[in-house]
This record gives structure tokens, sequence and C-alpha cells, in this order.
């Protein structure tokens, strides 16, 4: 008779293992969810011994901004680039805080008369490309005088050792036997 009231210990499937943590993360969503809710901005960390003290130009907002190591802005052009680059004096006849950025865009309500696709981002829109000293004086532009009339400057530039500028644009050209442009615009943009 004591064979009848004998009991096996096993161990819980995956599956019993698998809802338990189902049930915990329903019963608990703000432990499942962790995540940090305040993000920081401006110089996070620097450490002096194992960074190289420079000057960063970078463009946010539809600006361009110098700023040292430690996040202080030293300088603001009212131009954003794409990207903002600083002028190498060697090639400016010695003229120290010159850059290249985009000096216009061709407003988005435009952007179809001139080939571009309706709702896409705004980065390859500039209609001027040219260079800005330190006051914000145009010294050079160009774009308008582009076939279309805007430079839709694509990613990169380079001022010349001969003083000509090298721009990557692009041109949208609508080619034979291909499916309109309509087609091609991802579904989770429409």
């Amino acid at each position: 008779m004591p064979s009848q009231f004998r009991f096996q210990c096993r161990q819980p499937s995956l599956p019993i293992y698998i809802g338990a943590l189902v049930i915990l993360c329903l019963a608990f969503p703000p432990i499942a969810l962790a995540g940090p809710s305040v993000f920081p901005t401006g110089v996070t960390a620097y450490n002096p011994s194992e960074a190289y003290n420079c000057d960063v130009l970078f463009s946010a907002g539809g600006n361009t901004y110098l700023i040292d190591m430690n996040g202080n802005v030293l300088h603001r052009w009212d131009y954003a680039g794409f990207p903002a680059r600083m002028l190498d004096p060697a090639l400016t006849g010695g003229e120290k805080g010159e850059i290249g950025v985009q000096l216009s865009v061709v407003p988005a309500r435009n952007a179809k008369a001139i080939g571009l696709v309706p709702g896409l981002p705004a980065q390859f829109r500039d209609r001027t490309f040219g260079y800005a000293d330190w006051s914000g004086k145009i010294l050079w532009q160009w774009g308008t005088q582009a076939p279309g009339g805007a430079a839709l400057q694509h990613h990169d530039w380079r001022l010349l050792a001969n003083g000509d500028t090298l721009l990557l644009s692009e041109r949208l050209r609508r080619l034979p036997d291909l499916a309109p442009v309509s087609c091609l615009i991802p579904l989770s943009m429409k």
C-alpha cells in the first residue's frame, strides 16, 4: 500500500517557464519595458588625456556651429551644411573661418516641379551651395545656374587646390520603360 502514495518530482517543461515569463511581463510592464526616459545632450564625456583637444564643426536645426570639446559654442553661422566643412586657409589666401554650406533650399511646395519626389526628406533639396566667411557674408555660390535651377548637392564637396569646387550633385531623370516615381515610394511613406 505505501506505493500508492509515491510522488515523483519532475522539472517543469519549457512552456511553463515561458508562460511564467509572459505573466510576469504582463503583470509588471515598467520592468519589462525598462529604458531611459531622459537622454543626455551636449558633451556627455570628455577625457582630455584620451581625446585630441580640437574644435568641432557640425550643422543642426538649419545652422552650423563651431564648438569646443566642452560643448561651448565658439561661433554660429545661419546656414546648414550637408556636410558643413571649414575651408583650408592654404586654399583661401590665408583667410580663416570660411566654411562651405548650403545657402538656400528648394521650398517643399516646388520640389515636384524640379523632379524631386514629394514627401521625401529635404536633405537633397538645396538650391544653392556656397562659401561664407566668419561674419556669414556669402563669398561664392552656385546652384541657380545648374540644370533645373538648383544645385541638388548630394553629400560631398571639395575646394580644389586650383580654386575650383568639386560638388557631388544629383540629377533626376525619367528613363523610358521604368515605373513612374509614384510606384517607387515605399509603402511606409504613403
